[in-house]
């Protein structure tokens, strides 16, 4: 694994023991920051995986109603399932400890409920995906948080997510080049922790185009090659 930390970063990157390359991860933390507040780690963090990954699709929930549901469509493709109690589209706080928006005014919020319970919500693409990248706002330490991400051949890595005692802004974000995401899942245990999810970034999945077999190349293209070797 690589990882790419900006000061004060947390983040650890725990394989399993599929076959895959593991991802890169960036990852910068900015405790107590708040709306207004200097973000220079999570800024940077953002700005090195967006470098790395090209990643274009930008979810930033300011089209969506604030509504709490277990289901929520939050682009073209993308849908995230999660509790009733815990999930919402929000736009009320502004503050390190609850979560704030990064830009504009609505996010992707958990709430305090559910202390003592494993709590989770899960991200499905219709087309897969090799990076993800988000901001987390107000993320603390109790809850354990971890995402799993689910690769097409069934595999899972699962990556663990630190917050601060002091809440803040994090961005934390994974590139796996080769692979595809189908799914990504944020949990927490024994947690009454609130936070914000925005501005979150994706990339679709490339696909290698094959290199041309002798078959083909058929034999227009063996008769050429054969050619240059007799010169």
């Amino acid at each position: 694994m690589t990882t790419f930390t900006a000061a004060g970063a947390a983040a650890a990157l725990v394989l399993s023991t599929a076959a895959l390359a593991a991802p890169t991860v960036f990852s910068g933390l900015d405790a107590a920051a708040m709306p207004g507040s200097s973000t220079p780690n999570s800024n940077q963090a953002q700005a090195s995986f967006l470098e790395a990954t090209g990643a274009s699709i930008v979810v930033d929930y300011e089209s969506l109603a604030t509504i709490r549901s277990s289901t929520l469509s939050v682009a073209p493709g993308v849908s995230v399932e999660g509790s009733f109690d815990f999930l919402h589209v929000e736009n009320r706080f502004s503050d390190a400890f609850n979560g704030f928006a990064t830009s504009g005014s609505q996010y992707l919020w958990a709430n305090s409920a559910g202390a003592g319970q494993s709590r989770s919500f899960t991200f499905e693409f219709d087309e897969a995906i090799n990076a993800f990248g988000t901001f987390v706002t107000g993320l603390g330490t109790a809850g354990g948080s971890v995402i799993t991400v689910t690769y097409e051949d069934g595999s899972v890595h699962t990556m663990h997510v630190n917050g601060s005692t002091a809440g803040g802004k994090l961005f934390f974000g994974f590139h796996d080049e080769d692979a595809s995401i189908t799914s990504l899942t944020f949990t927490q245990d024994n947690s009454a922790d609130a936070f914000a999810f925005d501005d979150t970034l994706l990339a679709l999945a490339t696909t290698a185009v094959p290199l041309p077999t002798a078959s083909g190349l058929g034999l227009a293209g063996l008769a050429f090659i054969a050619n240059r070797r007799r010169r």
